[in-house]
């Protein structure tokens, strides 16, 4: 197990997590994700001393939930009401598609977020 990457991994999680803009999705992630005070908001520093606070997290049976319900409270997110950071509201997930997806170049449910090719 490489205890500094599975930290930086929780305390990156945890972070986006708390941005989710929707108030029942976040609701998910303070149920199933970490535990409030096990990290302080914000705190992005990794470092072996917090590897006695996060220990259950890093098992990994619990390791592989956790990655788990963040990508499930980000995949409601992006439909929902995305993340709010600073002020700032991400876009939704028709704005995005509309945006970035040129017509007819989705296939078999992916949608693929790159910008089209500029002519000219």
């Amino acid at each position: 197990m490489n205890t500094i990457a599975r930290i930086k991994m929780l305390k990156a999680m945890e972070f986006i997590a708390r941005n989710i803009n929707d108030e029942t999705i976040l609701n998910r992630w303070l149920s199933l994700g970490i535990a409030d005070g096990d990290i302080e908001y914000g705190d992005l520093s990794v470092g072996l001393d917090n590897a006695d606070k996060l220990k259950y997290y890093m098992e990994d049976e619990a390791f592989a939930d956790m990655m788990h319900n963040f990508l499930w409270c980000m995949a409601r997110a992006w439909k929902s009401g995305g993340l709010y950071c600073d002020g700032l509201v991400s876009k939704d997930a028709e704005e995005a598609y509309q945006h970035h997806l040129p017509h007819g170049e989705a296939g078999r449910g992916q949608r693929e977020l790159h910008h089209p090719p500029h002519d000219g």
